[in-house]
């Protein structure tokens, strides 16, 4: 069952087993649940970070954020990102801290719209169509991606698999077609030879008839000289 903080994010639904999960119980391709599809089931996201760890390790809270945990107690809310990573008496994550001092000040993500991203290097940006988003925005970004990705993938091999068919029922087609003709034109030919043989055994008692009749003439005309010399 999902518990009450699950409860409050959007759900998503699995395609094979139709249950509903939030984003942190689904595979990265987003079609189906960990649950459904082990395969895609060796990460799942920190709690606090919201950053992919190993599915093996117990609990919800990322091996590095544990150990900040157990060293400074329970995280607050960073002060940039918003995001319950800032262990201690910090004021600002980690994160953050490490993406100011190399980025600059922080700026309005084209996301969200809250002051929490950095201008990365252009090779960074290109992986989300050159926007400028925050580390949030950017991580559902790639997910999001990286589903269409399947999506598109799936109705591919769909397509694939569809035009395959097709192309084993037009040459089962024309194989039947094949021997529906070569059995026509054996049944002509078997017909023509019919005929042929027909033709000829009929000739053939047409003249047995005449040579019959040529030899009773001709026996009656002998018995006739005989009759006349008598």
């Amino acid at each position: 069952r999902l518990d009450a903080a699950a409860m409050d994010q959007p759900l998503f639904s699995c395609t094979k087993c139709l249950r509903n999960f939030p984003q942190s119980e689904m595979s990265r391709s987003g079609q189906t649940c960990k649950g459904c599809n082990p395969h895609h089931s060796t990460f799942k996201q920190c709690e606090y970070c919201k950053s992919d760890f190993k599915y093996y390790v117990y609990g919800d809270v990322c091996p590095q954020c544990q150990s900040l945990k157990s060293k400074y107690g329970e995280p607050q809310p960073c002060s940039i990102c918003k995001l319950r990573t800032a262990f201690g008496n910090a004021l600002v994550c980690q994160r953050c801290l490490h993406y100011r001092n190399r980025f600059g000040e922080p700026r309005q993500c084209h996301s969200c719209g809250n002051t929490c991203a950095f201008l990365k290097d252009e090779a960074s940006r290109e992986k989300v169509d050159g926007q400028i988003l925050c580390w949030v925005c950017t991580y559902n970004f790639k997910l999001a991606r990286s589903r269409e990705r399947s999506s598109h993938g799936s109705s591919k091999r769909r397509h694939d698999s569809n035009q395959l068919s097709t192309a084993n029922r037009s040459k089962s087609s024309h194989n039947s077609l094949k021997i529906t003709c070569t059995d026509e034109y054996g049944t002509r030919k078997t017909d023509k030879q019919v005929d042929c043989q027909h033709a000829l055994t009929t000739q053939a008692l047409c003249l047995d008839s005449v040579y019959n009749e040529h030899l009773l003439t001709i026996s009656q005309l002998q018995d006739e000289i005989k009759s006349l010399k008598r």
